[in-house]
């Protein structure tokens, strides 16, 4: 199987591609540091994928900031990038797509972790399920736990996680 993980340069992309890398074909995609450059800031004629990939998983997002800046980017790249992203992946065929989405998107305003970043994956959630049944692309959302392993790339995603940790 060919697989390519957008946002390949994240802490759980390097973690997927070390795991799928040992029985598929796996291709990194990203704004730096990947096998392929792809920007979900770059309109939809700009975004490319390779030929005949089975599976995208996308796993970029954008996450909180205080500033306007940060929400609108929040917006682009988690709801319309993924969008852009959908499109893409249909137009070319792809048999099956997977968005790595958050357990923050259920969050109701006022708990500790609502932000822009969990409207933002919700909101990501909704209008790529509208999309998937518009254009039949099958759909997969995942909303990964709170990630942990040995890097510090981990740490700065999950500061109130890592706290806990050292403190235990």
């Amino acid at each position: 199987m060919k697989i390519l993980i957008v946002g390949g340069n994240s802490s759980i992309a390097k973690a997927l591609n070390s795991l799928l890398s040992i029985n598929h074909e796996v291709i990194t995609a990203g704004r730096t540091n990947c096998d392929l450059y792809i920007n979900l800031f770059d309109p939809v004629s700009k975004i490319k994928i390779p030929d005949n990939i089975d599976v995208v998983i996308n796993a970029a997002a954008h996450f909180v900031g205080d500033t306007s800046r940060f929400i609108y980017e929040a917006e682009y790249i988690n709801v319309l990038g993924l969008l852009k992203l959908c499109e893409v992946s249909y137009n070319s065929s792809v048999k099956h797509f997977i968005s790595l989405s958050s357990i923050f998107s259920h969050l109701k305003e006022g708990a500790q972790q609502y932000s822009i970043y969990s409207i933002s994956k919700r909101h990501a959630e909704e209008v790529i399920k509208e999309f998937c049944r518009i254009y039949p692309l099958p759909l997969t959302i995942l909303r990964p736990g709170q990630v942990y392993g040995n890097v510090s790339d981990f740490e700065s995603k999950q500061p109130f996680l890592y706290h806990i940790i050292s403190k235990a």
